[in-house]
């Protein structure tokens, strides 16, 4: 599997664990990640993958922080969060993820609160969330996107909408 560019896992259930701690040696021209299924563990070789351009974790219910680990991967441009975190906050910081376009939080049931430090996300163009139901608020340092192309909510609360209203909205 040296020259494999495209790698998929899909567990068979929603309750299978998907055990990727014992590949020591990932293919080293992986660009394309997908990862469906439940990870005790965040992958530590996944931060080792220079080549990756799209990075897919779902059904994962990391309880984890999975920025921690891929926010410095030199080439990711597109990164999907299905069902993958169950913590209640996403911070991006200052120097990660300086060549992500596209960004998709989906189903992240608990996910509270998401911080983009100003200077974090340089080249974000498309940003897509939800449903998250406990996300009130919009993501806090949004405004300072200029690339921003795309803001798409889908199944949010009610308080968030409301703050986005043009006619009174906080947001």
């Amino acid at each position: 599997m040296y020259r494999l560019e495209y790698l998929s896992l899909h567990a068979t259930t929603s309750h299978e664990i998907l055990d990727l701690q014992t590949i020591s040696s990932p293919p080293p021209y992986l660009q394309r990640l997908v990862l469906r299924g439940l990870l005790q563990t965040f992958p530590n070789w996944i931060s080792s993958l220079q080549n990756v351009s799209m990075l897919c974790l779902s059904l994962s219910r990391l309880s984890d922080d999975p920025l921690r680990h891929i926010s410095y991967l030199p080439n990711l441009v597109s990164l999907w969060l299905s069902r993958a975190y169950e913590g209640e906050q996403l911070r991006f910081e200052v120097g990660g993820f300086h060549k992500l376009k596209l960004l998709v939080l989906r189903d992240l049931q608990r996910l509270g609160v998401v911080d983009i430090e100003e200077g974090a996300l340089p080249i974000l163009e498309e940003l897509r969330l939800g449903p998250s139901p406990l996300l009130n608020e919009m993501p806090s340092g949004i405004q300072h996107r200029r690339s921003l192309k795309v803001l798409a909510f889908y199944d949010m609360p009610d308080e968030l909408v409301l703050n986005m209203q043009p006619d009174g909205g906080s947001d």
